[in-house]
């Protein structure tokens, strides 16, 4: 059997002053030495802060947009994604508009935000 343990980033393994414990990093190595997998999970997209942290903490396993992008950390490689589709995506934005509220969303290179 494998076993495997799944943490948020932000707030959990890396503080708000972007840093981490020390003891985190070697409660993840430990756990690794052991054959468990560490795999990040958060709402983050895998830009340039989170590639840093997976690396930083040597981890094979990436679950990114709250959870519509799995990628290999060492790689970059999308292993599974499931995005909303254009026109959807686009109708949401539009009643955002309407309402006055804005929006930030991401596709697998680039960050975007609305006029709000």
């Amino acid at each position: 059997m494998k076993y495997a343990i799944f943490s948020d980033i932000d707030g959990t393994i890396y503080s708000h002053k972007q840093t981490f414990h020390p003891k985190t990093k070697e409660d993840i190595q430990a756990a690794k030495d052991k054959g468990i997998e560490f795999i990040l999970c958060t709402g983050n997209p895998f830009f340039k802060q989170m590639r840093w942290i997976a690396k930083e903490l040597d981890v094979d396993y990436f679950i990114g947009s709250n959870g519509a992008t799995i990628r290999n950390a060492r790689t970059g490689e999308i292993i599974f994604t499931n995005q909303i589709d254009t026109e959807s995506a686009q109708k949401i934005l539009d009643i955002g508009e309407e309402i006055g509220i804005g929006a930030d969303w991401w596709d697998h290179d680039n960050m975007y935000a609305s006029k709000y």
